[in-house]
């Protein structure tokens, strides 16, 4: 049959011709719908004679205001398998101009997700004729970016980034605080781990080793304050010591006449106070400040 055969009902006019292209138009201005069978009619589901969504024949893509007109040709470049185009304000104020996209998380204490994984057919049995059942299933890990804004107050926002293998890599708290392998920064940038500059090859961190210490007060007297670290590692060390009133001193700061020099041996740092007379430094209190690497340094 060559020519179309029209259906009127409910005030929707049905086009079915030869090839198999299928209108769905209201008498109105309203919700219209397309569906092509070749690469000249993509499925174009529009409103008031405007495509608002084009799914490509040639490769399945869906585009979400990505079509154009150029004289009467329709020209739909979807450069992705989903792909949207709008002006957005951010606002969510049903204005029809919020995000781009919106994840809904039902509930007022879950995450709302978004997960990226790569996947596979996997032949989990046969039928009783031999035919494969197949399953797509994920291959391997998986990463998900999972946000929370329902928190009491800021800081208990969160948006996490999460691998299925290694666990929390990243937390961004609504207070403006980021966590590298910690979900719980306690500054702007909280690192849990060792971190490289530039093009460095040595991986290195700090502790700070805050300690208070008494010691019997005699000429040349030591100390000897555990750091936690091998030698072996340990790139570089800064002291300070409290003599009680008189302030932090460093390693030949003088304070009464006293001085301290220290050493770093094995895993302890060891101090050794100098007096000309008496002794002043009876409570000491350390701030020591190292720096070392994740693995042991070979020069």
């Amino acid at each position: 049959m060559k020519s179309p055969i029209v259906v009127l009902l409910f005030g929707i006019i049905l086009s079915l011709g030869v090839d198999a292209q299928v209108v769905m138009k209201p008498a109105d201005a309203g919700l219209q719908m397309f569906l092509g069978t070749d690469n000249d009619r993509p499925a174009v589901f529009g409103v008031d004679n405007e495509a608002v969504m084009i799914i490509d024949p040639s490769y399945g893509n869906i585009g979400v205001n990505t079509s154009f007109y150029t004289g009467n040709t329709l020209y739909y470049p979807t450069h992705a398998k989903f792909h949207i185009r709008t002006t957005s304000t951010g606002s969510n104020d049903g204005s029809g101009q919020g995000p781009q996209l919106l994840l809904d998380e039902s509930s007022t204490t879950g995450y709302a997700r978004l997960r990226f994984r790569n996947s596979s057919l996997v032949t989990t049995g046969f039928t009783q004729t031999g035919t494969e059942i197949n399953e797509l299933q994920g291959f391997r890990r998986y990463w998900d970016v999972a946000a929370f804004g329902g928190g009491d107050s800021e800081g208990e926002d969160k948006l996490n980034f999460f691998h299925s293998g290694f666990g929390n890599a990243m937390s961004i708290i609504g207070n403006g605080r980021v966590g590298i392998n910690t979900t719980s920064p306690e500054t702007t940038l909280d690192v849990n781990g060792f971190t490289k500059s530039g093009s460095e090859s040595t991986a290195y961190k700090t502790k700070l080793v805050n300690v208070q210490e008494t010691s019997n007060c005699t000429n040349n007297a030591t100390e000897s304050i555990a750091l936690g670290v091998s030698e072996h590692r340990i790139i570089s060390v800064d002291v300070l010591v409290n003599a009680g009133a008189g302030g932090w001193y460093g390693p030949g700061d003088r304070y009464d006449d006293h001085e301290y020099s220290y050493k770093v041996n094995g895993s302890n740092l060891e101090f050794n106070f100098a007096a000309v007379s008496g002794c002043q430094f009876i409570i000491r209190q350390y701030r020591i400040l190292v720096t070392y690497s994740s693995t042991n340094l070979t020069y």
